[in-house]
């Protein structure tokens, strides 16, 4: 249930600690293993419309490798936001070998700052987190991935403006 190749050594750190702390069976770790799921975390939100709260150089690290593995032959497009305080610059670079299309955006949160300050020709700043991520499905292309990401709390605006539409 769970996509990343970080999510094997998760769930070998899971199994080590229920067998020592709960003293479960292997029956009972195997189901609890089919039933996990990590919000936010290559989360598919839509077909082929992912999320992933990665907020740092590790976590961006992990998900372009991952993005290479799991879409390796698809056209990615990545909407990006991030709190102050964040290195920007560093996280977007990571996404140059993934991605040729970065959408830069804006969502509300004390601790966002604008990313406008890091628009290039290449990638575009747009306000709207929520609204961006429509007109990105909207346009989705058949071959098209899309990946939402850069901030936990970015992630979790995006799922409380999607429910407000249900």
């Amino acid at each position: 249930n769970l996509l990343g190749d970080y999510q094997k050594s998760n769930a070998v750190l899971a199994i080590e600690a229920a067998k020592y702390l709960f003293n479960l069976s292997y029956d009972a770790i195997k189901i609890g293993l089919s039933r996990a799921n990590w919000p936010g975390r290559l989360e598919e939100m839509f077909d082929n419309v992912y999320i992933d709260g990665a907020h740092n150089e590790p976590a961006i690290e992990a998900l372009v490798r991952n993005i290479k593995v799991l879409f390796k032959d698809k056209k990615i497009t990545i909407l990006f936001s991030a709190l102050k305080g964040k290195d920007v610059s560093k996280m977007l670079n990571l996404f140059n070998d993934v991605s040729k299309k970065i959408i830069l955006t804006s969502f509300d949160d004390l601790r966002f700052e604008s990313l406008k300050e890091y628009e290039t020709n290449n990638i575009k700043y747009l306000e709207n987190g929520f609204l961006q991520l429509q007109k990105l499905i909207n346009k989705q292309e058949p071959n098209e991935i899309i990946i939402a990401t850069g901030s936990l709390h970015f992630i979790g605006y995006l799922k409380q403006e999607y429910n407000k539409t249900k």
